[in-house]
């Protein structure tokens, strides 16, 4: 971010960017900038000064934008226009909450981060005034969530973003490439080694839930095989190619991103077929999924994005029931982060049950299953995702313990 009159980039953003941004995936770094963008323009037009200079004239005093945040939000429902006697009677319709609530949190993130860093805490009393103003901070975060859960459609009930058991088998269904012996009509990708490449994406997106980032980074030789043990994993790093010209460059969106995961000893065999006998010798790229035309260059985004558009249009023409909203499991859309929240869903069950097994109580076996789908998802241990991530087993999880209370203590009038 550069200042307009004295053309150098705004200190404390700068600062954010070094300490805390510059390892995170491009989008992420975008998109957090973004944010700060429109904070920056609100605090100008309302004060007529930088909020850098603002935040160091008040000697980091982080009351000064706590106070603000509700007229940020007032701001940016505005279409990003200040006006002190401006007051929300209503929700407008053409507004979209979870962006703007999306923006509210990027900036919260950056707040925090200078209230860690430049709050005076050398005394006690300072400490705990850093403890309160911090706790206002993760208050209005808690809330503008909340806001845009509720106001991001016109009806309260959302749509999951998982896939049932039922629809993952219909869609593999769909992407199973055609053999000598059986031809699949349902398989919209007419050669076969495009069909065989798709399939392989499909399958690994939806059985280890992959981000897309990951998949594009992919080598030769992300597959290994243990010698002595006899299993097979993938994997997961950033190449550091500096003759990657993909745009966006595919990155690794933290340091809990780089990983080894387990695969199948079906799934090793598939990249195995695929290496030997679909991905072109003559490429000069060592990643697994390129192109099949030629000079052969490595699959993109948009790529992947463009290859679930036409699996999402099968699909939807396939199976239409999937999409009828008057269904509590119907889906939006087929996408590959779709994959990795079914993933996330379909794994979270399965760790939670195993947990139970060995552990009697229902919360030490749910935070189990929770830790044990972050390590194997690339989260964080502080990430609050998973639960985004698997909401469709733990919304169906809380219903059916509710059921079974109603069952078993419910009385018949």
């Amino acid at each position: 971010m550069i200042d307009e009159e004295t053309r150098s980039p705004c200190l404390y953003p700068l600062l954010y960017v070094m300490s805390k941004l510059r390892l995170k995936s491009l989008s992420t770094q975008q998109s957090n900038l973004n944010a700060l963008k429109f904070w920056y323009a609100f605090w100008k037009e309302k004060f007529n000064e930088n909020f850098c200079l603002s935040f160091y004239k008040s000697k980091y005093n982080a009351e000064i934008f706590i106070e603000e945040i509700d007229s940020f939000f007032i701001y940016l429902e505005n279409n990003s226009k200040h006006d002190d006697g401006l007051i929300r009677i209503k929700k407008p319709l053409e507004v979209n909450y979870t962006t703007i609530s999306k923006k509210i949190q990027d900036i919260i993130k950056y707040l925090i981060f200078l209230i860690d860093n430049f709050f005076r805490r050398d005394v006690e009393e300072s400490k705990s005034k850093h403890s309160f103003i911090r706790r206002q901070i993760l208050i209005l975060q808690n809330k503008s969530e909340q806001f845009a859960r509720v106001s991001s459609s016109n009806s309260n009930v959302k749509q999951f973003k998982s896939l049932t058991e039922r629809m993952k088998d219909s869609f593999l269904e769909i992407a199973t490439p055609s053999t000598p012996v059986n031809s699949n009509p349902k398989n919209v990708f007419k050669d076969s080694a495009t069909q065989f490449r798709n399939f392989l994406i499909a399958r690994l997106l939806i059985n280890y839930g992959l981000r897309v980032g990951e998949l594009l980074l992919l080598s030769i030789n992300s597959r290994t095989l243990n010698r002595y043990s006899g299993n097979t994993s993938l994997t997961i790093e950033d190449t550091q190619d500096i003759e990657d010209y993909r745009s966006p460059k595919p990155r690794i969106k933290n340091e809990q991103s780089k990983r080894r995961i387990e695969i199948s000893r079906d799934d090793y065999n598939l990249i195995s077929y695929y290496i030997e006998n679909y991905r072109p010798d003559n490429a000069k790229s060592d990643l697994l999924f390129l192109s099949l035309q030629y000079p052969f260059p490595p699959l993109s985004y948009s790529s992947i994005k463009k290859m679930f558009n036409i699996w999402d249009k099968q699909f939807r023409e396939l199976y239409p029931n999937y999409y009828d909203s008057k269904y509590t499991d119907s889906i939006d859309k087929l996408s590959a982060h779709v994959c990795r929240h079914t993933w996330a869903t379909l794994m979270l069950e399965y760790a939670h049950i195993t947990a139970m097994n060995s552990s009697s109580s229902h919360e030490i076996a749910i935070s189990q299953a929770i830790e044990s789908l972050k390590k194997a998802g690339g989260w964080s241990s502080n990430s609050l995702m998973v639960s985004r991530y698997a909401d469709r087993y733990l919304s169906e999880r809380a219903n059916s313990t509710n059921i079974s209370r109603i069952k078993n203590h419910g009385k018949v009038l």
